[in-house]
């Protein structure tokens, strides 16, 4: 289940992490990073495992797609959800 999240979280992490240099974010670039995580043999390989392995991926795009949005608008909201995703993070 968590390794079906890590394509569309790259797309997000990517359209984050290119929104100062193009506005709206990089979309392109986001298709090419979405489309290599939903090929990579390490994301499919863990997915398909009964460990963590996913989940952890799945938690740390989240926590750096956070972080940047954090960083970026510097609301309340941003930084609880980095706080939370990169402590479930840790404990994974």
């Amino acid at each position: 289940v968590f390794a079906v999240l890590a394509s569309p979280l790259l797309y997000w992490l990517v359209i984050e992490s290119t929104r100062d240099a193009t506005p709206g974010g990089d979309k392109r670039a986001a298709l090419i990073a979405a489309t290599f995580g939903a090929v990579s043999p390490v994301i499919n390989v863990y997915g398909a495992e009964a460990r963590p392995y996913a989940m952890l991926i799945v938690l740390v795009l989240a926590s750096s797609i956070s972080l940047l949005r954090a960083q970026r608008l510097n609301r309340f909201i941003d930084w609880f959800a980095y706080s939370l995703f990169t402590s479930y993070a840790v404990i994974t």
